[in-house]
């Protein structure tokens, strides 16, 4: 029977196998752009809604909480009419 070390080699507290997927999953999320335009408005009963879709056009102006941001697509417009 052999005895046993004395000591046992050191590991180390983490793993580059294990903490690089993991890293790499945290960055991809990290990047993602936000979701797609939210709109929010109140209904007639009071509650809250929220929609990548406008509300109804029954919904008056002042009920409509959140409009999405517009995008600056206009740039690209003006190179695709003159051609």
């Amino acid at each position: 029977m052999h005895p046993l070390p004395a000591t046992t080699p050191h590991r180390p507290a983490f793993r580059v196998g294990r903490v690089l997927p993991l890293l790499a999953l945290g960055l991809t999320l990290g990047l993602l752009p936000p979701a797609q335009a939210q709109w929010k408005w109140r209904d007639q009963s009071g509650q809250i809604n929220v929609s990548d879709r406008p509300p109804p056009k029954d919904v008056p102006q002042k009920d409509i909480l959140a409009r999405p941001v517009p995008e600056l697509r206009r740039a690209a417009e003006p190179a695709a009419s003159a051609a």
